[in-house]
């Protein structure tokens, strides 16, 4: 068995976070080409929205927990078990926004709230709400936040890394979807990105789960019991 330094350690750790980093990048530019090119497939089919956040909520968690942060989770609004959009689409607008928002808090919560709104079926539109206790956004900068390759200043470029495209994707994203993405932000306090889509034939169900998840358990509230499952 051969031992590794602690420098050598520190070393792979910086070069995974790099090759991931690029990773992202690669991805994002891809993307970000192929919507402005008018070339990205949508790949519309029907799917369960409220299983589509738990999946996405338990590895998204993780790294909130790495950073002490609690992470919650509220469907209570998502009163459907089918839906049809492009699910892979809504999940990387969710991750993009949840990603953002674990980055970019140092303290308190982060929380996901999902919805359906609308009595008209062919107006029915799925809400997702991303709500954070982060450092928040001057106003001098919110105007350029979805510019691509832009961050909000320099300062948060240098301290927080990242490529300035994400949210210039899910805005892109989310409008190929039939909706849009809006924020409200107070820097010092915390930011709520929210984002809509389109969706069709809506199978509703009769029950609902809110749920949270706190140190390693995804808790699951319903109205007839309390239910804690590890991850």
């Amino acid at each position: 068995t051969h031992c590794i330094s602690s420098a050598a350690s520190d070393v792979y750790k910086r070069q995974d976070v790099s090759c991931n980093n690029l990773s992202v990048l690669i991805n994002d530019i891809l993307d970000m080409s192929k919507i402005e090119a008018g070339k990205l497939d949508l790949n519309v089919q029907a799917f369960n929205p409220v299983q589509l956040i738990e999946t996405l909520s338990s590895s998204l968690a993780v790294r909130a927990h790495n950073k002490g942060l609690e992470f919650l989770v509220d469907t209570t609004g998502l009163k459907a078990e089918t839906l049809v959009s492009d699910p892979h689409r809504v999940s990387q607008i969710i991750s993009n926004l949840v990603n953002n928002a674990v980055k970019f808090t140092e303290r308190g919560h982060v929380a996901l709230t999902a919805s359906l709104k609308g009595s008209d079926e062919d107006k029915v539109q799925l809400h997702v709400s991303i709500t954070d206790t982060g450092i928040g956004i001057a106003k001098e900068h919110q105007s350029k936040l979805f510019t691509a390759f832009t961050q909000a200043d320099a300062s948060v470029a240098t301290r927080f890394g990242g490529t300035g495209l994400g949210l210039s994707i899910c805005k892109q994203l989310s409008v190929l979807l039939g909706g849009d993405i809006d924020f409200s932000s107070t820097q010092g306090q915390g930011s709520v990105f929210s984002f809509w889509v389109a969706v069709d034939d809506v199978t509703s169900a009769d029950s609902q789960q809110s749920l949270a998840l706190s140190n390693n358990c995804l808790l699951y509230t319903s109205d007839a019991a309390d239910d804690m499952q590890c991850v």
